[in-house]
């Protein structure tokens, strides 16, 4: 994968600028699940060319691990290119250790000083960007996104008044379909959570803390169901909406298997 760069934009790509900003990160995840994404394109990519929409980069590297020619990663925001440039860097120049630790998966003090190790790897445009969000990078850059602080605020101000922290750590223990169903209905989805899950998640506040309101989802109106049915089919704790709420903080398994991929000169 080539160093991404910002393309011209077009007519219709420029009435979408002037309705929404592009120069502030609102992704530092990507939120889709990569393992759909690539057991879909699995049997065409070998030796392919791939296109990707750029976010955070998550689903671009993720793409690398089926060994395309090529994955072209697009997105009309800089700031989220610099996300990608950024997690590039990271796989050329650290071990996995160390990139976890300065993306913000494990807790670190050197991400200022691992930065300046990586600032040659960038473009004068991401440069440019991440010199001016040192405190992003102080943080761990996958936590710096909009969408990212506002799960935080719910995390942290939110879920406390639902739910003590023996429930929420029941909610992630490994148990069976029906005992996830039951633990739901009966000590999960209590009419306080259903109130302020209404009222953190509606299209007014998601579009304010969240979202831009004139890109983001119906949230409360399929919300609950979402969440809901999250707990249904798959086993109680590997969902990123799950990991999110007991406060993990994440980085797809798919773009540690990059690495070779992303071992290449610019």
């Amino acid at each position: 994968m080539s160093a991404p760069q910002t393309v011209p934009i077009d007519e219709s790509g420029a009435s979408i600028g002037a309705r929404a900003a592009f120069d502030f990160i609102r992704y530092g995840n990507v939120w889709e699940d990569a393992d759909v994404l690539c057991e879909a394109l699995a049997p065409n990519a070998r030796g392919g060319r791939l296109c990707s929409i750029a976010s955070a980069g998550d689903n671009a590297l993720a793409l690398l691990t089926l060994d395309p020619a090529e994955v072209v990663a697009l997105d009309l925001s800089a700031a989220q290119l610099a996300c990608l440039e950024l997690r590039i860097a990271t796989f050329r120049v650290l071990d996995e250790s160390e990139r976890l630790a300065f993306l913000g998966v494990t807790p670190s003090e050197r991400r200022l000083a691992t930065y300046r190790q990586l600032r040659g790897e960038l473009s004068s445009g991401a440069r440019e960007f991440w010199d001016a969000h040192s405190e992003t990078v102080a943080e761990g850059p996958i936590h710096g996104g909009k969408f990212e602080r506002y799960f935080e605020i719910f995390r942290r101000f939110v879920l406390p008044l639902v739910h003590g922290r023996g429930t929420v750590r029941e909610l992630v223990r490994q148990k069976s379909l029906d005992e996830q169903r039951r633990f739901y209905q009966t000590r999960w989805n209590t009419w306080r959570w259903r109130l302020l899950f209404k009222m953190f998640f509606s299209r007014r506040l998601m579009g304010r803390l969240g979202r831009d309101p004139r890109r983001q989802f119906r949230a409360a109106d399929a919300g609950a169901d979402r969440f809901r049915g999250a707990l249904s089919p798959a086993p109680a704790g590997r969902g990123r909406p799950v990991r999110r709420a007991r406060g993990q903080r994440l980085v797809p398994a798919r773009e540690r298997q990059a690495v070779q991929s992303l071992a290449l000169p610019a």
